[in-house]
């Protein structure tokens, strides 16, 4: 599937059998395919896009394709707060409209096992952390604001094996799984420069 780097919106449409309210019903046409009317694929790649009715707001959207139709139209779509579902499709550079959408800045996802042989990073705590309360405290007041989307099922940690989270949590350009605190309040793990600084922004609180 291609990996377009431009993309712009296309239009909020409603699935006719998931809305409750029917007066809502509405779609979106690519290429003639009306997409509400197909069963989507979804690709387990995202892109972050501006809310289509929120200024300043990103929202992470999934890159989906309808199986059913060759050749498939490819678009991404993410679910709004009042059913509807906002669409994005593959723009160029120029055209009326287009925005550069990149992947999230992903944190806090580990590999499996420690050994395993992967480019996912494993949790290494750091107990000289000095500013551990200040960052979870910055981190809980961002978590509070941030979109949640269920995952695939309950994550284990991978420190202690506990029941840890099923869900990600995205703000602003970030995701991050809803069992990352775990790993920074009970086994001191400290995140990357970057988070750190992110988190600490946007809470407001100075860098540390």
């Amino acid at each position: 599937m291609p990996m377009a780097e431009f993309w712009r919106f296309a239009g909020v449409g409603y699935f006719p059998k998931l809305t409750r309210d029917p007066a809502k019903a509405g779609t979106v046409a690519v290429q003639g395919v009306d997409l509400f009317q197909h069963v989507w694929a979804l690709h387990m790649d995202y892109r972050m896009v501006p809310h289509p009715q929120v200024p300043g707001r990103k929202l992470r959207a999934a890159l989906r394709t309808i199986p059913s139709l060759d050749p498939s139209p490819t678009f991404a779509a993410v679910t709004l707060e009042n059913e509807g579902v906002a669409i994005y499709l593959p723009a160029t550079e120029g055209e009326l409209g287009a925005f550069r959408a990149e992947p999230p800045r992903r944190e806090g996802y580990w590999r499996q096992t420690r050994a395993e042989d992967s480019q996912m990073p494993w949790p290494a705590p750091d107990p000289d952390w000095a500013g551990q309360a200040t960052f979870l405290r910055a981190l809980d007041d961002v978590e509070r604001r941030a979109d949640r989307f269920a995952y695939r099922g309950m994550s284990l940690c991978r420190l202690c094996g506990c029941r840890n989270g099923f869900e990600d949590l995205t703000f602003d350009l970030w995701t991050w799984p809803g069992g990352f605190r775990h790993y920074l309040a009970d086994h001191h793990v400290r995140p990357s420069p970057a988070f750190e600084a992110f988190i600490l922004a946007a809470a407001g609180a100075p860098p540390l």
